[in-house]
This record gives C-alpha cells, sequence and structure tokens, in this order.
C-alpha cells in the first residue's frame, strides 16, 4: 500500500487506503488541498487490484506526472510526483523506505562526509554528501524538511578539495556552526549545524596516515626491556666528606686472626721510634757488659 505526501512536509503523509481517493479544493475529498492554484475535484487517484492510476477528472492542464501532463490518465508507481497547480505530491512505499533504513544502518559511511540526527520523526536520519547538497523547505532540494522557521532554500554543503564547506542562502532564520550564526564556513568532522528546531552531526572520513611523513618513534628507556628479570647489584657506600686539614689515614687489619685492634698511621710511628730507642739501650747494655768483662780479665 503506498502513500501520499506533500513534497514541502507541509502536512501529514495520507494513506491510499480508498478504492476512488479524491484530491481538491472542496472539503468533501478525501485529501482537501485549500489552495487557489486547485479546483474543487481536480483529480482522482484509483486503485483496482494493487493497480493504482491518476485520472484528470477535472480536465485540467496543470495536472502533471513527473512534469508530464496527465490527458485523462496514467498508471502510478513509487517515487512518482504528481503536481496539481502550484502543489506538488509524491507517492511513498513505506516498505521500500524501511529497507532503505536498513540499507543506511548497514551502510560504511566512514569513507566520505554525512550529516546524521537522531530526530525520531524523520523518515531518514543519515544523509551521505556527495559533492554539493541543498537543504531546505523545497521540494527541489536534494534534502526536503518540514520545517516551519526553514527557508525554501535554506543552505548548502559542499566539498572541495576533500574539505566540507557550509554556506548559508540567504535564510529567513540563518544557520548554526557550533552555537554561532556563520554564514560561510569550513565544516570539520564533529560539528554541529543546526537550523531551526533541528541539529545535524557532521561525520567526516576516515583520517589516513600521509605515507610522505616521517614516523619517528622513541626508543624504550633502559631500564625497560622485553626481559624484566633483575640481576641483584652490590650496594656502594657513598664516600663520606672529610672536614678539611684533617686527613683521616687508611686502616690496615694486623694478621693476628682478627683478635688485634685496628692500628692507625700515628700508632705505628710510635711504635717504630719505641723498637728504634729499646734497640739503642740494648746496644749500650751490651757495650757496658763487655767493657765490664774486658776489665775483669786485664785485673786478674
Amino acid at each position: 500500500m503506498l502513500k501520499l505526501q506533500f513534497r514541502d512536509r507541509r502536512r501529514e503523509s495520507v494513506w491510499l487506503v480508498d478504492k476512488t481517493f479524491t484530491i481538491g479544493k472542496a472539503s468533501s475529498n478525501s485529501l482537501m488541498i485549500d489552495d487557489e492554484s486547485v479546483q474543487d475535484f481536480h483529480v482522482e487517484i484509483r486503485n483496482e487490484n494493487d493497480n493504482v492510476a491518476i485520472v484528470n477528472t477535472a480536465g485540467s492542464t496543470s495536472l502533471l506526472l513527473n512534469g508530464k501532463p496527465v490527458p485523462i490518465s496514467s498508471p502510478l508507481n513509487a517515487r512518482d510526483v504528481i503536481t496539481i497547480g502550484d502543489v506538488e505530491l509524491e507517492l511513498v512505499d513505506p516498505k521500500t523506505l524501511a529497507r532503505q533504513k536498513k540499507s543506511d544502518s548497514t551502510t560504511n559511511f566512514t569513507n566520505g562526509w554525512s550529516i546524521y540526527s537522531s530526530a525520531s520523526w524523520l523518515e531518514q536520519n543519515r544523509f551521505l554528501i556527495e559533492k554539493k547538497i541543498i537543504i531546505g523547505r523545497d521540494a527541489s532540494c536534494d534534502i526536503t524538511l518540514p520545517l516551519e522557521h526553514l527557508s525554501r532554500n535554506h543552505l548548502s554543503l559542499e566539498i572541495r578539495n576533500n574539505q566540507l564547506f557550509l554556506k548559508d542562502l540567504d535564510s529567513s532564520n540563518g544557520t548554526y556552526l557550533n552555537g554561532k550564526k556563520i554564514n560561510e564556513a569550513i565544516v570539520n568532522s564533529g560539528d554541529k549545524i543546526k537550523i531551526d528546531v533541528l541539529t545535524f552531526e557532521v561525520h567526516g572520513p576516515a583520517k589516513q596516515l600521509d605515507p610522505n611523513k616521517t614516523i619517528i618513534r622513541m626508543a624504550p628507556s633502559p631500564d625497560k626491556t622485553e626481559n624484566p628479570k633483575k640481576t641483584p647489584t652490590k650496594k656502594t657506600q657513598k664516600p663520606t666528606a672529610q672536614k678539611p686539614g684533617k686527613i683521616k689515614p687508611a686502616k690496615k687489619p694486623l694478621s693476628s686472626k682478627g683478635k688485634q685492634d685496628w692500628i692507625s698511621g700515628q700508632d705505628q710511628i710510635s711504635n717504630q721510634k719505641k723498637s728504634y730507642t729499646g734497640k739503642i739501650i740494648l746496644s749500650i747494655m751490651l757495650i757496658t757488659v763487655v767493657a765490664v768483662l774486658t776489665l775483669t780479665i786485664m785485673k786478674l
């Protein structure tokens, strides 16, 4: 079953339930359009065994199907555009829209620019940007939104040299980028575009490394090795600072099985003096003894 919706989203879409669906200015029509360019009973849409056709009941030259006049009747298909006076209607197949949404959800958008909105009332939440798109209320826009304060041609998004450019098309209520009203600006991935009450988030292509750039990696620190085993190290005592003028001689142990005390250099000098004095005294005593013995022998 098909639905009929206004391309400018001025009103809600309507299911084509009746076998004969009438459109015109009169209130008795299945769809009443209060517009001066529309006649009281302008057109009929007939549905017989899922074969849908449009009939020019008023014989009006202002009835067009996909831009071409409808003389008497013509078959209808999904995505056909019906022009009645100044009003444009579009036939929509909800099943096709559901498949399109599912396809959009599985599409990889990382290779290009796109905009996304979390608004639940949108039939499509993500839009891919190819070269240039125009957003507005007019049915001829690439993205048509049913917003009261949106201009017919509100803004454009254009890709130039892999960058995305935003331009406000002299809209009545302005375009806001990250909270600031702008006329023209370069847009980056993650930026927020607000128009009326709707906010879009910009998604850019995944950044790739420049093959011409040199990549410098820091070498790991010496203590961060692949094998974390640590070898035991001997602790060395830090030399103690000595006061100037007081040189402390090194201590040497005596070979007495560790039973003797440490002897300083000054003690060694004192002991050497005592040993030398003792030798002199011993020599004098020996000389005295020899002299006494010699005198005794001579008296005998």
